[in-house]
């Protein structure tokens, strides 16, 4: 944000100079309780005080007023460095005149000149033989103008307040393209295991998306839709009133409201070669603000693993040689397209739908060989080899109507909502088993499920005055 200097303070001709008078009457005021009126110097010299004088005039020789005139003693320190004393001070007058009273005698001061716009101004000067002393016209140099003010602002990526941590996704980059879970390994004291379990204080936590829970897992929800993570540790009816022994962890999307048009794009590509890609938008006109926003991600993990284990049990002793790879390719979108209708600048109505779906085809080989260390007749070699290759899809088709109200005290609101949600999920497993002695099995299981949630909920804030 860009702002010119004049325009920033709001100020006219007239305000300048009102300006330049409150700045000089409060540094009056500074010097006025740190100046010791009459104070008698040490060491040699009489011990009178005197007067100086003089006219403050600009590059146009037209007095400046308001200047701020100030009267140091300069002492020199034991490790060099100088030690300024005020001794008085004062302002100019219309015509820029002005005078200092109280000044002592036979020791060497510096008189010090400022004014708004001005370079300051500092002349040495020693009162002598006369208890009076003219400075003559000070000439200041204008200063030099600033064009405008850059004001920059970040906030930080996390914050503390009364009943939640805070964690803003946006200021961490290393989520970009990932997913929910991507974004909670990132987060102290929120642990993640390899099969997506999410624990926080050795329990689980309830997962809410916008302070409501939700049907989706950490991996359905893409990190590019996420505006911050709330870490809740302890509750309030609000969320429920029950948390576990876990907490909760608050979700917050994406949710732009400012004026105008505003949008993003974003793409990307992993080094397996699958993309990824969100778009935001949204239009706000007089009491209406239209939104829409898309994600899709795809992607594509291997893992792989080895198991070596010695039986001394069984005679003669047995080992167990197991490798296994898994690949796993899938993909997930959102969308979500609302409304908010801002009645006016206390109450506002927002209806939005959005639609998940994804598919997960995860493919795992696995190769198993039993024998005995010393190839003994009695033991003899066994070979196992199991394929399984399955197909999860889901899709999650939700409706929400909010009303949010918010009274003259700051922070007290009215908060209510009705979400409609519809919830399919179909899964499919083929297993094939082949054994060294030349026997083979193969199995299908087939399941799936749908559900329909209504709920609704009502939440009165009223902090204590």
């Amino acid at each position: 944000m860009r702002l010119n200097l004049i325009q920033l303070l709001g100020l006219t001709q007239f305000d300048m100079k009102l300006e330049h008078f409150l700045i000089a009457i409060f540094t009056l005021l500074t010097t006025a309780i740190y100046a010791q009126p009459g104070q008698r110097p040490q060491g040699k010299g009489p011990s009178t005080t005197g007067r100086v004088y003089g006219k403050v005039l600009d590059e146009q020789k037209k007095g400046v007023e308001y200047a701020i005139v100030k009267v140091f003693k300069e002492t020199k320190q034991e490790n060099d460095s100088i030690k300024s004393e005020l001794i008085g001070g004062g302002l100019s007058a219309g015509n820029g005149d002005f005078a200092v009273e109280q000044i002592p005698m036979g020791m060497p001061l510096i008189l010090s000149v400022e004014a708004l716009g001005y370079d300051t101004k500092r002349i040495p000067f020693t009162l002598e033989k006369s208890a009076e002393k003219d400075l003559g016209n000070i000439s200041l140099l204008a200063g030099k103008t600033m064009g405008e003010v850059v004001i920059e602002s970040e906030s930080p990526s996390f914050r503390l307040e009364f009943d939640k941590r805070v964690f803003d996704v946006d200021k961490n980059p290393m989520s970009a393209g990932g997913t929910a879970e991507d974004v909670l390994k990132s987060i102290p004291s929120v642990q993640v295991d390899l099969d997506g379990n999410v624990s926080m204080r050795n329990a689980s936590p309830q997962i809410f998306i916008d302070g409501r829970p939700t049907t989706l897992t950490i991996d359905q929800i893409p990190a590019d839709a996420i505006q911050r993570v709330e870490i809740i540790t302890n509750p309030s009816s609000k969320y429920d009133a029950s948390g576990g022994g876990g907490g909760i962890i608050n979700i917050v999307m994406k949710n732009n409201r400012a004026s105008g048009y505003n949008g993003s794009i974003r793409a990307g590509v992993d080094k397996r070669g699958r993309v990824n890609a969100g778009v935001d938008f949204n239009f706000r006109e007089g009491k209406f603000n239209f939104f829409i926003n898309g994600n899709l991600n795809k992607r594509k993990s291997i893992t792989t693993g080895e198991t070596s284990r010695i039986d001394y049990t069984t005679d003669p002793t047995s080992f167990l040689n197991q490798s296994q790879m898994s690949t796993n390719l899938g993909y997930f979108g959102n969308g979500k397209v609302g409304i908010d209708w801002f009645l006016d600048n206390r109450n506002t109505l927002t209806l939005s739908q959005s639609y998940t779906s994804g598919q997960f085809n995860p493919i795992d080989y696995i190769e198993s060989v039993t024998d005995s260390i010393d190839n003994s007749d009695a033991f003899p070699t066994s070979n196992y080899y199991r394929n399984t290759e399955t197909n999860r899809t889901f899709e999650n088709l939700g409706t929400s109507l909010l009303y949010k109200h918010l009274f003259e005290k700051e922070g007290n609101e009215l908060t209510g909502d009705i979400n409609y949600n519809r919830i399919r999920s179909e899964y499919t497993g083929d297993y094939e088993n082949a054994y060294s002695t030349g026997s083979k099995t193969v199995q299908r299981q087939i399941g799936g499920g749908s559900q329909n949630l209504l709920t609704s909920q009502f939440d009165l804030v009223l902090k204590p005055s």
